[in-house]
């Protein structure tokens, strides 16, 4: 054989690939904005009703709970999501 030759190597597929840092920092930066307003809206409706059914502060209390655990369950998902990689037989898994 020549010395030129050079052994096939395959191009790195795209669910391969390592994800950006700024990209991976961008999507927690989103997790917590979504998180913020997830609970504020919860908090915001849990006024609004104790004003109109006049029983302050009640909804207020369990709706702020609601909305948290809605907040940290969509916030665990995209960690996750984020943390999962793809291994080489395309199976995902926490260290494929």
């Amino acid at each position: 054989m020549s010395e030129d030759f050079k052994p096939y190597k395959r191009p790195t597929l795209p669910h391969e690939r390592e994800a950006d840092p700024a990209f991976r920092a961008g999507g927690l930066a989103a997790a917590g904005i979504e998180f913020a307003i997830i609970v504020g809206a919860f908090v915001w409706g849990g006024r609004w009703l104790d004003n109109k059914l006049d029983a302050e502060p009640w909804f207020t209390i369990v709706l702020a709970m609601l909305g948290v655990a809605a907040a940290m369950t969509l916030l665990i998902r995209q960690a996750m999501r984020l943390g999962t990689k793809r291994g080489p037989d395309g199976q995902e898994g926490p260290g494929a």
